[in-house]
């Protein structure tokens, strides 16, 4: 409720020792980080360490878009951000200017290409969508026989979604002839404050935004301090005692955080 980017801290450590490991044995197979890489991705390449891409978010949109209109050519640009509130929402009109669509070359909007769809349930059910997404990238990266159009997250260090082909082991940008990359790239980071995430620094140190701040407890304020990817693992050990503390707390019946 406070914003995806709180829990920041909890997403990179995994991925960051992954991605230091392989970069200092020398190792350079591709690796898919399924780990909030709208915005984990972008961190990590600001020390060098980009994986290839995400899974999941804009390539969740995109999968529920091809299948309601099969064999359209589809060009989604949109940061993980928006993808809950236009996936499970009634009304996604405030989001227009948040994200670009194009089917077929012409430009459109989500709530018109999915009218008469009723919303997802923010459950299992977009957990399975972006299993679903996950299948369809590493199939293709993995098949020779088989080329996928789609939107893939944080492409090699990218902030945000964007429209791709995979195939023969290949991830390649598939850009919309009515954004330039610059807008795209652009759309995404304003995208990003929805999560809480104000922008993210040349050396990859996260500033989170003022609404984070705000809507945060007094016990939980140090989530909204600038991190740097390398205080990530501190961050995330003092918040899971908090929440280990707070639990106990709360069956000894004295209350508690909540």
């Amino acid at each position: 409720r406070v914003g995806f980017a709180a829990q920041l801290c909890a997403q990179l450590p995994a991925i960051l020792a992954l991605m230091t490991a392989l970069d200092q044995l020398g190792v350079d197979t591709p690796v898919i980080n399924c780990a909030f890489p709208d915005a984990v991705n972008p961190v990590l390449a600001a020390l060098g360490l980009a994986p290839l891409c995400g899974i999941g978010n804009a390539g969740m949109l995109h999968r529920a878009l091809a299948a309601r209109i099969p064999r359209a050519d589809i060009r989604l640009t949109a940061h993980h951000a928006v993808v809950q509130r236009l996936l499970c929402e009634p009304s996604t009109t405030l989001l227009d200017d948040r994200y670009h669509l194009e089917v077929d070359g012409v430009v459109s909007r989500w709530a018109e290409l999915t009218r008469g769809m009723s919303p997802m349930p923010r459950s299992v059910e977009l957990n399975s969508l972006t299993a679903a997404h996950a299948v369809d990238v590493v199939e293709a990266l993995l098949e020779p026989r088989i080329t996928r159009a789609t939107s893939v997250p944080g492409l090699r260090g990218a902030c945000g979604g964007y429209p791709c082909v995979v195939g023969e082991g290949r991830i390649e940008l598939q850009p919309s002839k009515h954004i330039s990359p610059a807008r795209a790239r652009a759309l995404n980071e304003a995208a990003a404050a929805l999560d809480g995430i104000q922008r993210i620094e040349p050396d990859g140190t996260v500033l989170f935004t003022d609404e984070l701040r705000e809507r945060l407890p007094d016990a939980l304020a140090f989530l909204a301090m600038p991190m740097h990817p390398l205080r990530a693992l501190e961050r995330h050990e003092r918040l899971a005692a908090l929440l280990v503390s707070s639990a106990a707390t709360d069956r000894s019946g004295h209350g508690g955080a909540s």
